[in-house]
């Protein structure tokens, strides 16, 4: 029960930070809920199997890590484009710009 509420507390405490300094707490959420299930889910499949073989030898899992580490190696560099942009502002012109809060 402590570890509980201590956990509840630090998770409390990260994401108002996270908040503060404009971190989205979607991604922290989901590492939370879903960290917990990965965790042991894995600890399943090393009990059946204490081998690290079929996790690399098939090949759906071949895959399953190379779609992963392609998508991790490249999203950084789709993304940069538009950081800068946001670090430069926007490319439209100041009469151009449009307020987001206007309806019309």
């Amino acid at each position: 029960m402590t570890f509980d509420l201590w956990t509840l507390f630090w998770f409390g405490i990260l994401g108002f930070l996270m908040r503060q300094f404009g971190f989205p707490l979607a991604p922290m959420i989901l590492g939370v809920v879903l960290g917990n299930i990965a965790e042991l889910n894995l600890a399943r499949a090393f009990a059946i199997t204490t081998e690290l073989a079929p996790f690399v030898t098939r090949p759906l899992w071949a895959l399953l890590f190379l779609i992963l580490a392609i998508f991790s190696a490249f999203f950084p560099i789709y993304q940069r484009p538009r950081n800068v942009r946001q670090w430069t502002g926007s490319t439209l012109r100041p009469w151009q710009r449009v307020s987001p809060y206007r309806c019309s």
